[in-house]
This record gives structure tokens, sequence and C-alpha cells, in this order.
């Protein structure tokens, strides 16, 4: 009897091993399909999308606020471009192109599963598009103000553009923009 329980707890013990013994590899894979989100116009924690009609986002935005204590709203008309702000999302469109929608969209909190915080070499190895690292400059930041050491990762696909600006290497807002902005 005590043969076959040896033998029993032998065998056991070497299947024990023998599936530990191989690992897979951990190493980080890409998680976000930025392409898919890019080419869709869209932040996926976002309900509006780029080339949304602007009165309805006006609309819809200035209702929430009017519901909500803690939203703001805000507007703001430029040279160019007027901005929707309800304090998440900056929404902006062409003065002079209304009818082609809003055309950019930045926020300072989550976007595209990353959160306000993430390192860049986090986002720089979950997504697997080439990018473009550069400073931050009127044309890529305007929309952040006080960035002390900044940088900025550019993902341009086909229909539109996604940014991740960054400071001290921790991104602290991201936006998307398509070629009516340009």
């Amino acid at each position: 009897m005590k043969k076959i329980l040896s033998l029993v707890f032998s065998c056991v013990l070497i299947f024990t091993l023998c599936s530990c013994g191989e690992k897979e590899n951990t190493g980080k894979k890409a998680t976000v399909d930025l392409e898919y989100y890019a080419e869709l116009g869209q932040i996926p924690e976002c309900e509006y999308k780029l080339g949304a009609d602007p009165e309805v986002v006006d609309a819809a935005l200035l209702a929430a606020a009017e519901e909500s204590d803690e939203l703001p709203y805000y507007t703001d008309e430029g040279d160019e471009n007027i901005l929707l702000d309800n304090g998440i999302y900056n929404f902006y469109y062409k003065k002079d192109k209304p009818e082609k929608g809003i055309s950019f969209i930045a926020t300072y909190e989550t976007a595209f599963g990353f959160k306000a915080g993430t390192l860049i070499v986090e986002v720089k190895d979950s997504i697997d598009a080439e990018f473009k690292e550069e400073e931050p400059s009127e044309e890529n930041s305007f929309f952040v103000w006080g960035l002390q050491n900044g940088s900025v990762l550019r993902y341009t696909f086909k229909n539109s553009t996604v940014l991740f600006i960054f400071d001290n290497n921790a991104l602290c807002a991201t936006a998307i923009y398509n070629s009516n902005w340009e």
C-alpha cells in the first residue's frame, strides 16, 4: 500500500513540476486598437465623435450642466474656432465650417483606456502603431496649460490623428482630430 501511495504522490509531483516548467511570455503586447477608434473618429469614453453636429453637442452639454451641480459648461469663440467645454471634454469646430462638425476633441481624463498619470512607456507599449514623439507646440498641445517637461506622441492614421500629451512622462491630456481641423 505504501508503494502505491508513493507512486501516486510521485506522479502528482512530476505532473505538477511539468506544468510549471514552461511559462508564457509575459512581455506586454499591444492592448489598444487605436487605429480602429481613430478611423471612427472617436475617443471610446466620449459620447460624441468627430463630425458630430456642434449644435447637438452644444445643446446636450448645456442640458447636462443645467441638471448637474458638478458639470460646468463653457463656450469660447476664438478667431477661427469655437470651443464647447464641459470640464471633461473640449470640443472644437471651425467657425467657418460648422457643417463639417466637431473636428477636434480633447480630454484631461481617461481616453482610450489610459488614465491621466499613465506613464509614457505604458502608452507606447500598449499601442501597436507607428508614432512620432514631438516637443509640445502651439499646434499639438494648444489646449494644455503649464507644461513643464512635456512631450507628445502623435499617431497618424488615414482619417484622423491621436495625440497623447505628457508632462514629466505622465499622461496629462489626450486629443483626436481630423483633416477638417488642419
